[in-house]
Formats: structure tokens, sequence, C-alpha cells
């Protein structure tokens, strides 16, 4: 409203309380299956994270928290015919909405399952 108005006052930021950010580096978005999903999915919604599965490097664009709990191991795949479904190290399941697999463009997760041979039972790994 008083920005309308015109009696919107400006405040000078004070300098001493600001602080840098570190330079984003590819490590930082590196997936670790271990961590707990609500971590992995603010990684994927920050900065875009990858793992390696089956040796290629697969890029998440998109997830979200499932709601779904699984005593399989961490970074196992438990969704893949219709969702693309993984599970965390708290036991809580990632569902992955938009991936870019290695040599590929960037796909709605579905597209990706339906032209990939993704078995369930399957491990993400953190390196090749």
């Amino acid at each position: 409203e008083e920005l309308k108005n015109g009696t919107l006052t400006r405040t000078p930021q004070d300098d001493s309380l600001s602080t840098y950010s570190p330079m984003i580096t590819k490590n930082m978005s590196l997936i670790d299956f271990n961590e707990p999903a609500q971590k992995i999915h603010n990684t994927v919604r920050a900065i875009t994270g990858f793992a390696f599965l089956g040796g290629k490097r697969i890029k998440f664009f998109r997830s979200e928290l499932a709601g779904k709990r699984s005593s399989e191991e961490p970074g196992t795949v438990i969704g893949a015919s219709s969702e693309f479904l993984a599970v965390c190290g708290d036991g809580e399941v990632i569902r992955f909405t938009e991936v870019q697999p290695e040599g590929s463009k960037r796909m709605k997760a579905a597209d990706y399952l339906r032209g990939s041979k993704l078995q369930t039972g399957i491990k993400f790994t953190i390196g090749e």
C-alpha cells in the first residue's frame, strides 16, 4: 500500500549483518540415500540432485515425499512401474517426478520409467 501511495521509506542494508554463501559445487548435489527423505527432497528443490543407477548418472529435478515407509535398505528403488520411488535413510520413501538420465533430456519420471528397463530392488550409488 505504501509503495502505491509513494510513502514507502527505504532502509539501507546493514552490511555488518550480511553473510556470504559458499560457491555451490557439484558435490553438494550428490544424493546420499542414507540421509533422511526430507533432506534429500530439500536438496533436489534447492540445487538439483544426482546419483548413479546401474553405473549411469541420473539427475533429479523434482521430488515429493511419498508419505510411505519401507524396511528396505536406503537407496533401494521400490517403485519402477508407474512411480519412481526410492527408500531413504530414515525409512521414508521419496518419489521422483522429473529426472534426466545420463545422455538424455529432462523428462517426467513416468516417461523415463516407460522407456527404461528399470527393475525394483536396484540400488542407487554415490559413485560410478
